[in-house]
């Protein structure tokens, strides 16, 4: 199969997607207008425009609809429902599929109600929609309430990662931890993930069965950094938070 990937070139999730599906055995082409940051496979063709910003998502629309009838693809998949959504409508290619992000549904469409046509009129253009979650589908159906088959793809695992490391023993008492990886600001609910870790201690406690260690990891940094502390205090469930990392950019906590 032959696939056009219309997304950001940047973004770690559209290296992975395009190098997945092109291990999986098809012929995969990203265009965008943002440079490489992180290394496609080789076997990936990347088209690069020139970046000029929010105008551009306009602007190549022409140009990537010469570039699709020379590549002939199967299907065109964009990514990201504002920014490259309205390049694929523009371009006008189908069969389209168009995949959501996140802040493109939960935060453009509210910055005005310009915002909010625009993303509506991409969402309506995709002969499929596409998002990582359910919650994320619910959010879009707020916009198009008739968009009633969104297709769920959540993100995948790099199995080589874990290639290698032994199995822990089920007799072997050893430690859960609960983590995740995320900028801390009020629209990923943080406070929500300690909240439930301090009930879930406080349930486990009062059955008396702790027969392991749980560990919330939190890897991150953020504007509600402060806020998210204060709150684990108060729950009781501690914090402890390790030294910046200018070459991560992120705490751990």
């Amino acid at each position: 199969m032959k696939i056009a990937l219309i997304s950001a070139a940047n973004i770690i999730h559209t290296v992975r997607w395009a190098n997945g599906l092109s291990a999986a055995g098809h012929e995969v082409h990203v265009i965008s207008q943002h440079s490489i940051v992180d290394p496609f496979d080789d076997e990936v063709q990347v088209h690069l425009f020139p970046n000029r910003g929010v105008v551009g998502y306009f602007s190549m629309a022409l140009a990537v609809r010469k570039l699709l009838d020379r590549i002939k693809p199967d299907i065109v998949n964009a990514h990201y429902a504002s920014g490259y959504g309205t390049t694929a409508r523009l371009v006008g290619f189908h069969p389209y599929v168009l995949s959501v992000w996140g802040s493109d549904v939960y935060d453009v469409p509210h910055k005005s109600p310009l915002h909010k046509w625009l993303v509506k009129k991409n969402l309506r253009a995709a002969d499929q929609l596409a998002s990582t979650s359910h919650c994320m589908a619910e959010e879009t159906r707020t916009l198009v309430p008739d968009l009633v088959d969104i297709a769920i793809t959540p993100f995948g695992v790099d199995m080589r990662a874990y290639k290698g490391i032994e199995p822990v023993s089920a007799n072997q008492k050893t430690k859960v931890v609960i983590g995740t990886v995320k900028t801390m600001l009020p629209k990923y609910g943080i406070d929500t993930l300690i909240e439930a870790y301090a009930q879930l201690l406080r349930l486990l406690q009062s059955n008396g069965a702790v027969l392991f260690e749980i560990e919330l990891r939190l890897v991150g940094g953020g504007d509600q950094a402060l806020e998210l502390k204060a709150l684990a205090d108060r729950l009781g469930v501690g914090w402890a938070c390790t030294p910046y990392s200018s070459a991560t950019g992120t705490r751990e906590v």
